[in-house]
């Protein structure tokens, strides 16, 4: 019953990742942002779907951490590139580094 609740969650989350990036993709916006967005966004979507596998699949428990680890740099990356253009004011550059921290945060503790 557990598996079953943990599989819907990240089935939901899948789909949620997914929509984001495809509204993201159809945008007007062709900037390096909004590629960096869409790229730091697919390596989440596949953290989702390989840690979804993982509950199957033992080698897909490394692919779950590969993915997260580089989700977390793109962001990273995507975070220096808003702070490279100076389009963040001081609660902004906060709330760009944040989501890092926190999924730094659960990864190191989470697991």
């Amino acid at each position: 019953m557990e598996n079953l609740l943990y599989c819907e969650v990240h089935l939901i989350c899948i789909i949620i990742v997914s929509l984001e990036i495809v509204l993201a993709a159809r945008s007007i916006d062709k900037s390096a942002g909004m590629r960096l967005f869409i790229v730091c966004f697919a390596f989440v979507d596949l953290s989702f779907v390989f840690d979804l596998l993982s509950v199957m699949l033992v080698p897909a428990r490394q692919l779950y951490f590969l993915f997260f680890s580089l989700g977390a740099f793109t962001w990273f990356i995507y975070a220096e590139y808003q702070f490279s253009q100076k389009r963040l004011g001081k609660k902004q550059a906060v709330a760009a580094v944040l989501p890092l921290i926190i999924a730094e945060s659960l990864m190191l503790f989470g697991h």
